[in-house]
């Protein structure tokens, strides 16, 4: 085992238009002494306080300098983080410094440190196993920097051997560094490297717990929209922090009350008022306090310290819905100005829109509330003579395919013969392209409570907050007919329409990284897809476009209800996935490591192939965490739900290659940066004109 050695950063004092911040020296301190403590970090810390940006430069690229590899590297920041002269539309994180200046509002770049130059330091150091925590503002914008040759990357893309990035805030919010005391993220860091975080078992406390124990802590007590990230490969997840905590009966009792609180929170959510009523949970507190020989006095003031956020929140939840049924008038929903102010009186409270959400939608069935009616345009007059019948037309084209579904344990177990209708365009060279006729119709958008089950039991009840909670809540949507591309875009096709006039964008007519005609293209940005359709609008007079999120899904199940247009599960027999995992009752399986041909496995219902895995599918639709919300809800009509941020993450659908089964699921969403390319993202086409019969 090599050396643990640690760089604390620490600025409190800055230039012309930056705020003080004193309790970044606090923060710096208070970490040290958990950090350098034997029993505790055991590294070999060095505080830095206050520096200008030449020296906090110099400092840390001889921190990442020499050494050996086996060494175990931590850099800590506290202090301000700014986006720089780009703002939240170019961003650029920086570190500012002792000498940084912000006059009218504009970062003058060249007075603090970018997040690049630390890049650039972490890509010399010869450590393979290097931790970096920021406790500052956009924090999370470190992982825009991140790349890999010209193209972006998001948190999920990160593939950074041996580090791992914990960062106390995404890459658009404000940290919730305080002006005197610890900054609630260190502070949080702090009490989980003391112990809290502790799972349990091991001799060490990993990265992975500290951010875990931080994201509940943030979550309970619903600290505004600041919320942690951490950014790693697998094994960055575990690299050791803090050494185990010893023994001691008031943590033990402490970690006790925690899971009961939040096992009653899951399972109560709205209806928890931060007051154990269950019986059995009480129970099994008093018998551990009588275990851990712990007096009742000591116990009660640990319960009162976890009970505080819960309670707090409770009333939040009960103000919020009291002034909601103010807001209600006849049995009608809020009108326009009232929700306007409900916004207000929810961001006064402090309470999570998650659970604003949750109110509205309750309160809504309870007293079976309605839209309030808006007047109706006039009938337009009865037309005076019917007009005469269409002339008979000419049978559609169709092709029949099988569709195959599968048992808990991925056999299949069903094969039905089906027929789908279809155009054919012919591009120069002749090149085709075969786009399938979506019928319209109504389903539910999202993730079911089968699904919500599987997905806990698999990855734990943090881990699905975290990435899948985003596919609720469940809705209906009700889809018009369109015409989707039979396969995602090939090779041979990109190649003919690269070569097409240029719309707005130059396009390269090779960019994908498994070559073969037949095989999707890929590393293509959302820009060169959308460039793609752009220029074949052109070429063939139909207007051509990337699917709806509501679309993608809606043709993905093809009536299904159930996680994979299959069934209940998959298997490399039927998707190219990585079969090193498997979802619900299936085996593992082959796991290919590229891409293959399109049209290689079994189609879904509508007659669509590789809807699951092979390559990421973009999506026209900017990313939200979730469907819900007052003046944020997906729209019903399957339309795109757009932002006015260009520069914010779009949607990509389907899973790919690379991903284990659980991201291949018909309601699994994920984000890039509309610049990202990378070597499993591709996309298929959209067409809404109408297709007259040849």
């Amino acid at each position: 085992m090599g050396e643990r050695r640690a760089l604390l950063i620490g600025v409190s004092d800055y230039g012309e238009g930056l705020e003080p911040l004193p309790g970044s020296l606090q923060d710096v301190r208070a970490m040290a002494q958990v950090l350098a403590a034997e029993d505790c970090g055991a590294f070999d810390v060095k505080p830095l306080e206050n520096c200008d940006r030449a020296t906090l430069e110099a400092a840390v690229e001889q921190f990442f300098q020499g050494g050996d590899p086996e060494d175990l590297l931590l850099l800590y920041f506290s202090g301000h983080g700014d986006l720089g002269s780009g703002g939240i539309r170019h961003p650029q994180l920086h570190f500012c410094t002792h000498d940084s200046q912000k006059p009218q509002g504009r970062l003058i770049e060249s007075s603090a440190v970018s997040a690049t130059f630390l890049k650039r330091q972490m890509d010399l150091s010869r450590a393979r196993q290097i931790v970096v925590i920021l406790d500052c503002c956009y924090s999370g914008a470190i992982a825009d920097l991140l790349k890999k040759g010209a193209d972006d990357i998001d948190f999920s893309d990160l593939k950074a051997k041996g580090r791992v990035i914990l960062a106390s805030s995404s890459a658009a919010q404000m940290a919730l560094q305080e002006k005197d005391g610890l900054s609630l993220y260190t502070r949080y860091l702090i009490e989980g490297m003391k112990g809290a975080a502790y799972p349990g078992n091991g001799a060490w406390i990993y990265a992975r717990d500290l951010h875990a124990h931080a994201e509940r802590r943030f979550e309970i007590e619903r600290k505004g929209g600041s919320t942690p990230k951490i950014l790693a490969e697998d094994t960055a997840y575990n690299l050791p922090i803090v050494r185990a905590p010893k023994p001691d009966a008031k943590q033990e009792y402490r970690k006790a009350v925690d899971r009961i609180f939040q096992n009653l929170d899951a399972n109560l959510d709205l209806n928890f008022d931060g007051i154990i009523k269950n019986k059995l949970a009480r129970g099994s507190l008093d018998t551990k306090r009588e275990q851990l020989a712990l007096p009742v006095e000591e116990a009660t003031a640990i319960e009162a310290q976890v009970q505080q956020p819960y309670q707090a929140r409770a009333t939040q939840r009960r103000t919020y819905a009291d002034y909601f049924r103010d807001a209600t008038q006849e049995g009608y929903l809020p009108n326009d100005l009232d929700q306007v102010y409900l916004e207000d009186i929810r961001l006064n409270l402090g309470l999570g829109e998650a659970d604003a959400t949750k109110i509205r939608q309750i309160l809504t069935q309870q007293l079976n509330l309605k839209p309030i009616p808006t007047s109706s345009p006039p009938s337009p007059p009865p037309s005076k003579a019917a007009p005469p019948p269409p002339p008979p037309q000419p049978a559609p084209p169709t092709f029949a395919f099988e569709v195959v579904t599968v048992d808990a344990q991925g056999k299949i177990n069903s094969r039905q013969p089906a027929t789908a209708e279809y155009r054919r365009e012919t591009l120069p060279g002749d090149v085709t392209l075969d786009m399938v006729r979506i019928p319209a119709g109504e389903f539910m958008m999202g993730q079911t409570e089968a699904e919500k089950a599987e997905l806990i039991r698999q990855v734990g009840e943090e881990s699905y907050k975290k990435y899948y909670a985003n596919e609720l809540p469940r809705h209906s949507v009700a889809v018009p007919s369109f015409w989707m591309g039979k396969y995602a875009v090939t090779q041979a096709q990109w190649r003919v329409v690269a070569h097409l006039p240029k719309v707005k964008a130059d396009l390269k007519p090779d960019p994908a990284n498994f070559k073969g005609e037949n095989r999707p293209v890929e590393r293509v940005s959302w820009h060169d897809a959308t460039e793609f359709c752009a220029r074949l609008t052109k070429h063939t007079g139909r207007t051509y476009r990337l699917p709806s999120e509501a679309e993608w899904e809606y043709a993905c199940r093809a009536g299904t209800t159930t996680p994979f247009y299959f069934g209940e599960t998959i298997t490399p027999d039927l998707v190219n996935y990585s079969g090193n995992y498997s979802y619900g009752a299936a085996p593992k399986g082959q796991y290919r490591e590229a891409t293959t041909d399109v049209g290689s496995f079994p189609p879904n219902g509508f007659g669509l192939y590789d809807m699951h895995g092979n390559v990421w599918e973009w999506c026209l639709d900017h990313w939200h965490d979730g469907y819900g919300g007052l003046f944020h809800k997906a729209p019903p009509d399957g339309s795109a739900w757009l932002s006015s941020d260009e520069n914010k993450f779009l949607l990509r659908r389907g899973g790919s290659w690379v991903y284990g089964p659980r991201d291949c699921r018909c309601a699994f969403r994920n984000r890039l940066v509309p610049g990202g390319r990378n070597d499993n993202i591709g996309f298929r086409v959209v067409c809404s004109s109408a297709w007259a019969l040849p």
